[in-house]
């Protein structure tokens, strides 16, 4: 009997689900082209659905489509220079002074590290990561303090405040 609760209220949870990301289509910015590379664009459009669908929709801002589509771009092109560079490794042999023969690392390993930063940036500015969004930890105690100042039934009796011990 509880099995079939269990599997009762599964089934309730990810129907909600699923109709939730079959309102929460993302639409590509007009401004923005896709890649002409099919598989990239797919891949693309992939990544930005799966962005999108992390919110409800009413909770993004209309400027954050193109960061969205921005952002899936630099990952479905991370994604494709990384295979890349697998493939043909992360050094190269080059001649140095005196004709030399040197090891110097790959030029696309700069180039994945400025996408990746680039993605880390977007991904901050969507508050995609754990720590994005959180600010100053002192502008957040402030934040509080207001709050518990200005909201004085909030605060709960006989517990002690860290700022009265510090008194």
């Amino acid at each position: 009997m509880k099995k079939a609760d269990r599997r009762g209220r599964t089934d309730a949870v990810s129907t909600q689900i699923s109709a939730f990301q079959a309102n929460s289509a993302f639409v590509w910015p007009e401004r923005l082209d896709l890649p002409e590379d099919e598989e990239k664009a797919r891949k693309a459009l992939q990544i930005a659905d799966e962005v999108y669908a992390t919110r409800a929709p009413g909770d993004w801002r209309p400027s954050d489509a193109s960061l969205i589509a921005e952002y899936s771009l630099v990952t479905a092109d991370l994604e494709a220079l990384q295979i890349q560079l697998s493939n043909m490794g992360y050094f190269s042999r080059s001649y140095g002074r005196g004709g030399k023969q040197i090891v110097v690392p790959s030029p696309l390993v700069d180039v994945a590290h400025r996408l990746s930063g680039r993605r880390s940036k977007l991904a901050g500015v969507l508050s995609l990561t754990s720590t994005a969004g959180l600010g100053d930890p002192r502008t957040i105690a402030k934040n509080g303090q207001l709050h518990r100042d200005a909201n004085p039934q909030t605060q709960i009796e006989g517990v002690i405040r860290i700022e009265d011990l510090l008194k």
